[in-house]
């Protein structure tokens, strides 16, 4: 899962349906958490197609939920999950085992949602780009950058730019706008400038201009 990008993982969320990939992921749960038998059993004698599971770090508490059909995960579902447990800043790790198309289906519902969630919660102020989620202070950045791997920033550099995507479409600006610079300041006075720098020296990142072109490239093809 794309969230907003917390640096520490707060939950971790398997999707399952009743596929042969499905139920080994099910099984693992039982062998991980016994605790989760009876989530388990009620959903195996449902005619629910998929199950969630989920368990909250911090806490260490487990739930589960269920959805009857693809429709019901992605329009229900996946929704009220991430307006709710799954809200930003929490950090999801999900991990899909389905039947495709149906992974990738629903790994892109979960990112549609955490960019709508996102913008709703931005400054909608006239004239000024909502922000992603609230500011970082700087003590936080700095306690926090150290722990940051590559593949972090690579991964929240990706999902911040689909995001930086929606919002210039929500707030149509000049081409020459629409480049790395313009995204760099949006990042810097977003409080996520931490993730233009690299957690050993602390040197401006100049790999992350690079995972913007590829990524900016890539959602430019996907909607054609």
């Amino acid at each position: 899962m794309n969230a907003e990008f917390s640096l520490t993982i707060t939950h971790n969320v398997i999707i399952a349906d009743r596929s042969e990939s499905g139920m080994i992921a099910v099984a693992s749960i039982l062998e991980t958490c016994p605790a989760a038998a009876e989530y388990v059993g009620t959903w195996r004698k449902s005619a629910d197609r998929f199950f969630l599971f989920i368990a909250e770090h911090k806490t260490r508490r487990i739930g589960s939920v269920t959805a009857r059909d693809i429709d019901h995960l992605l329009s229900e579902v996946l929704r009220g999950l991430l307006s709710t447990k799954l809200k930003p800043p929490a950090h999801a790790e999900v991990d899909v085992f389905c039947h495709e198309p149906d992974n990738q289906m629903i790994l892109d519902q979960i990112d549609k949602l955490l960019i709508a969630t996102a913008l709703y919660a931005g400054n909608q102020s006239p004239g000024r780009l909502p922000e992603a989620e609230p500011r970082m202070h700087a003590r936080q950045q700095e306690e926090t950058l150290a722990g940051l791997s590559r593949t972090e920033r690579e991964k929240a550099i990706r999902y911040l730019c689909r995001m930086w995507v929606e919002i210039m479409s929500a707030h149509p600006m000049p081409k020459y706008q629409q480049g790395f610079p313009n995204f760099e300041n949006w990042l810097k006075s977003s409080g996520f400038a931490h993730y233009l720098v690299t957690g050993s020296n602390g040197y401006f990142d100049r790999e992350a201009e690079l995972w913007f072109g590829d990524e900016l490239a890539r959602v430019k093809r996907k909607k054609g």
